[in-house]
């Protein structure tokens, strides 16, 4: 756009320098720019019309001769139109018009009304053209800036939001932002730096009240009453000021009723266990509120079991009714050593801490009582990460998405509540959790629980996990936690079609209610009994590693490829324990096959043929045939040419068993 202007510029002098040197005025010709927004409506320009033979400015000029035409930067020109008149120059916008506005004291200016199409948005700039036959035409670039409402400020929309944010009345929270007229108003005036809400009420007797407490805690005009009960009336408001919190004052707005009625104001001092008076307060016939400070000592807060607890007493033993429209517990605040370390949360439901003061609770060195108070904490300084101390217990009580609880040793019920995009480090899970999006836990026991779209690494597993979400289900280096030749069970839904990979699992496993559709990878290099539970369709599954036997195929489609029995493993262990001689013959080797439509049922009654390689050379056929002994075992008697190398592999087949590879180092 700059080099656009400065062309249009550079036309206008080159222009008038021509028109001067002619004896006419340099403004006969000069082109116009001017600026409107994108979008804009009924746009009006003004326009000098000077005559071609002279340079005079042209006055008197038939309207309807007059034609406009614009053109829009890169599109083509609109169609050429007559001007129509305008009945004033002051009329209201009308496309396409045109009126001359003083042939006498402004002789050759026009007004012209353009239609709105000219100014829609998609391009920078238009050029409106006004044509009269023997003047001048006028060529008038107009720039399309953006409408006015700022979206980013040197390219930052968050810049562009949070200043609009500061000027809507809602103020920002946060260090680097200014405040509200409101939240200055909160800055305490008397000795403290913060103030606290009133949390709780008590009176001695059934005096009467108009609303309650909770009216205290906005200087709205809704007054929280309490009246006599004939003739006395005597309460309490109590605050929380969290550990850490000293009080140094109540500020008070309210009204006493009646004239010549007086009121004590006292606090409860946890040091001597007893009121002490602070001010005396005169009652009057007015409604209209008044403000007191109250100033108390270091004892008027609570320690140990009463940690940050503050009392502020009325009494009185004439007055009709006392009304108080907000009431403020004004304290300072110890400087926190920690604070939520590592922008978490801290919780330990094992604790006394019932107080939700931001940056006083939950804090890592006074952590948040209950999980309630947790999320209460986190709504107020919007922390999604919490720590979770050991031995604690916590109970969902809400959607958890998106949260990233850690810990060690510590017991969690998910309670049906969504935990979608959640993550979960150390703890001991139980109940049902709800998630359309993948949930992650790690380090974590886990008992009789309800998933959905889980990954689990390096966890346990002792009860019954059911899959009930169609989708992905991913346990990476995980392990049975039930004694002995059994393990933990993994279910599923009917009609969900999963996907369930167990990358590195240890021990045995319990597949339960596998249907067509479903695909599981179990590998591992110390699996255990790997059971089926003959499922009735042909899920589709994968085993890899070294396993201990499969159970229960069922309709199932097993794939052993790559697979090794841990049976064969010991074999060739002990058998290479015992080595066998170089160059020797050895009578009756053993050898177990198995069928390979399964991989575990015991190969009889077959034709078993051999070979060897030695050294890494071609296999060939063995000097004997194999023998047939019961239940799966074959012997061979090795000729000294079949173990006449360092290193010798032999190869047993047969057709529908599971081939045998055997290598041995000689002796």
């Amino acid at each position: 756009m700059v080099d656009r202007k400065i062309k249009w510029n550079l036309n206008a002098i080159l222009i008038g320098v021509f028109l001067t040197l002619a004896g006419w005025s340099a403004t006969a010709m000069a082109d116009q720019a001017q600026t409107e927004s994108k979008g804009a409506t009924d746009v009006t320009t003004y326009v000098v019309l000077r005559t071609a033979a002279d340079g005079t400015e042209t006055t008197g000029a038939t309207i309807i001769d007059i034609d406009l035409q614009y053109c829009r930067s890169g599109e083509v020109p609109s169609a050429k139109v007559d001007a129509a008149a305008l009945g004033t120059t002051n009329a209201a916008h009308l496309d396409n018009r045109a009126i001359e506005i003083d042939a006498t004291d402004q002789p050759g200016l026009y007004r012209v009304d353009w239609p709105d199409a000219a100014f829609a948005v998609g391009v920078p700039d238009v050029t409106l053209s006004v044509k009269l036959t023997g003047s001048f035409t006028v060529h008038v670039l107009v720039e399309l800036s953006p409408p006015a409402d700022v979206v980013e400020i040197n390219g930052d929309s968050t810049a562009a939001n949070n200043l609009e944010l500061q000027y809507d009345t809602s103020g920002i929270v946060g260090d680097t932002f200014p405040a509200t007229q409101a939240q200055v108003g909160n800055i305490a005036t008397g000795a403290g730096g913060l103030s606290a809400l009133i949390s709780a009420f008590a009176k001695v007797a059934t005096e009467p009240e108009t609303n309650t407490f909770t009216a205290t805690q906005e200087g709205d005009g809704v007054y929280h009453i309490v009246e006599d009960d004939s003739p006395n009336t005597d309460f309490y408001y109590q605050a929380t000021v969290g550990a850490g919190g000293k009080a140094t004052a109540f500020t008070w707005d309210g009204y006493i009723q009646s004239n010549g009625d007086t009121t004590t104001v006292w606090y409860w001092d946890w040091v001597g266990t007893t009121y002490k008076q602070i001010d005396t307060l005169s009652g009057s016939n007015s409604t209209t509120p008044v403000e007191e400070v109250f100033l108390v000592p270091v004892g008027a807060t609570g320690t140990a079991a009463d940690q940050g607890k503050v009392r502020l007493r009325f009494l009185s033993t004439t007055t009709t009714a006392i009304a108080t429209d907000r009431l403020l517990c004004e304290f300072s605040q110890a400087s926190q050593s920690v604070g939520y370390a590592n922008g978490r949360i801290w919780v330990d439901t094992n604790s006394a801490n019932t107080n939700t003061v931001s940056f006083v609770d939950g804090v890592a060195d006074n952590p948040a009582g209950s999980w309630a108070n947790a999320v209460t904490l986190s709504g107020q300084t919007g922390l999604t990460d919490f720590h979770i101390l050991n031995g604690s217990t916590i109970v969902l009580t809400g959607s958890s998405d998106n949260y990233s609880i850690f810990g060690d040793n510590w017991t969690l019920d998910l309670a049906g509540k969504s935990v979608a995009d959640a993550y979960f480090q150390g703890a001991h899970v139980s109940g049902v959790g709800v998630s359309t999006a993948e949930v992650h836990y790690e380090g974590c026991d886990v008992a009789t629980m309800s998933v959905q779209l889980g990954h689990f690494d390096f966890c346990s597993f002792s009860g019954t996990v059911t899959h009930t979400l169609i989708g992905d289900y991913n346990y990476h280096n995980c392990y049975s936690m039930v004694a002995g030749p059994n393990g933990p069970t993994f279910a599923k839904t009917a009609g969900q079609a999963v996907t369930v990979q167990y990358r590195g699992w240890k021990g045995s496993i319990n597949q339960t209610g596998l249907e067509v559709g479903d695909t599981l990878t179990i590998g591992g290099e110390e699996l255990g009994t790997v059971d089926l539970d003959s499922p009735a369709g042909a899920a589709v599954v994968e085993i890899r590693g070294i396993y201990k036997t499969i159970a229960n195929v069922g309709s199932a489609a097993v794939n052993l490829d790559g697979a090794i029995l841990a049976a064969d493993v010991a074999t060739i262990l002990a058998d290479t324990d015992a080595l066998i001689t170089k160059n020797v013959a050895l009578a009756n080797f053993p050898f177990y096959m198995v069928l390979a439509s399964d991989g575990i049922t015991e190969g009889t009654g077959l034709s078993v043929t051999a070979t060897r390689s030695l050294d890494g050379n071609v296999f060939v056929a063995c000097a004997n045939g194999v023998v047939e002994v019961s239940n799966g075992v074959y012997t061979i008697d090795l000729a000294a040419t079949d173990t006449n190398a360092d290193t010798v592999t032999y190869i047993f087949q047969a057709a529908t068993a599971h081939t045998r590879v055997l290598t041995f180092l000689t002796q």
